[in-house]
């Protein structure tokens, strides 16, 4: 595992070192990025992408939630086909803040999530007294639920507007992923659609009813899963994943985590296998598109 990681990080550098507009895509090019992020925060560690940052700003928006403004630090760096945007706030204490992390290109949100940092403080002369370090120490776990995702679209949509000049946007601009998302489209746009359906019955040892429903609404800029049941109150955005054999693979955008493969039978059937939940193997289902 360690050696991997190493070889991960190896490529991501060899992808930070590269200053063109156009770049050679490599492959899984995002996963690379998102698995090197992952990495960092898992030991700790301020992310360190090896270069200065092609642009930086001063990001100020209200927070309703907070009922207050907030001045974040925005920094935009280049790493391959893709650009990556790190801001950092801090909370009302005065003792910590957090850390936004956005992966995009061509205006469009491909990953991220925030993290917890923390200011580290020393005692001065054994009194009550304490005296900020200049060092962080940073959180090992993410938030990349829902309302995060959407929250860092909504700033990444704010700086596209109000901050972004004309260089830098043409900078985080790649042909590569451009033509790449056309080629996805015409992939799975069969698959876009609303779907249902359920495993829901009746357990006569529990007198009760069991199993869940499934909702599931995928589009060209949306994917969205909701699945209510039986001790099951879950929502969560996706991201899908274009496979040959005329199928796709659906994983949740909070962990990475494979939902399910669907494979389409006909015009308007398709068979669902669902991996969500299950160590091992998964369970299938036919499904319709809802009208």
């Amino acid at each position: 595992m360690k050696k991997l990681m190493c070889i991960i990080t190896f490529i991501l550098m060899s992808l930070i070192g590269c200053q063109s507009k156009a770049v050679e895509p490599q492959a899984n090019e995002l996963d690379i990025i998102r698995k090197s992020l992952i990495q960092q925060v898992n030991g700790q560690k301020k992310l360190n992408f090896n270069r200065l940052p092609i642009f930086e700003f001063i990001d100020e928006f209200y927070a309703s939630d907070m009922d207050r403004t907030i001045e974040q630090s925005v920094k935009i760096y280049k790493i391959g086909n893709f650009c990556v945007a790190t801001t950092q706030y801090e909370n009302e204490s005065g003792f910590g803040g957090v850390e936004d992390v956005v992966v995009f290109a061509n205006n469009k949100f491909k990953y991220g999530f925030e993290r917890e940092i923390y200011q580290i403080y020393k005692e001065i002369d054994d009194s009550i007294n304490l005296e900020f370090t200049g060092k962080f120490r940073y959180d090992a776990d993410i938030s990349n639920d829902t309302i995060v995702i959407e929250e860092l679209i909504q700033s990444l949509n704010r700086w596209y507007k109000n901050n972004f000049t004309e260089d830098i946007k043409n900078a985080c601009y790649s042909q590569y992923v451009a033509e790449e998302e056309i080629l996805d489209n015409k992939k799975i746009s069969d698959f876009y659609g609303h779907y249902k359906f359920d495993n829901y019955e009746t357990d006569e040892r529990l007198g009760t009813g069991v199993g869940v429903f499934y909702d599931i609404n995928l589009s060209k800029n949306s994917c969205k899963i909701d699945i209510v049941g039986y001790q099951t109150d879950n929502h969560f955005l996706c991201y899908i994943k274009p496979l040959n054999n005329n199928k796709i693979e659906v994983y949740t955008s909070e962990n990475d985590e494979k939902f399910s493969t669907i494979q389409k039978m006909d015009d308007n059937k398709f068979k669902i296998d669902v991996s969500y939940y299950l160590e091992n193997g998964s369970d299938s289902y036919i499904m319709e598109k809802v009208k």
